[in-house]
């Protein structure tokens, strides 16, 4: 899950927008089973569930959809700090 590290800790990079097969959409490209796992595995980590598209391209990015339920409390801290970025993928 955690495969590209955050260059700047001060801030959490979250896409602008869902992408197609985001794990909060009915496009997901994992079954409901995986999806409850994974969320599961950041609720107990503590930590956000990164975007697969920039995962693939080695960058750190929270998903959009993740941050959009408040799905984790490193996400509602981000928040409620300010301490959010959204960001486009090259």
């Amino acid at each position: 899950m955690d495969t590209a590290k955050n260059p700047d800790p001060s801030v959490m990079p979250v896409m602008a927008k869902r992408c197609r097969e985001c794990l909060f959409s009915s496009a997901k490209i994992v079954g409901d089973d995986r999806r409850e796992e994974v969320l599961q595995q950041c609720k107990e980590s503590g930590r956000a569930f990164q975007c697969h598209k920039a995962s693939i391209a080695g960058e750190y990015v929270v998903c959009r959809g993740f941050y959009d339920a408040d799905a984790s409390l490193v996400v509602v801290l981000a928040k409620l700090f300010g301490a959010v970025k959204f960001v486009e993928l090259p």
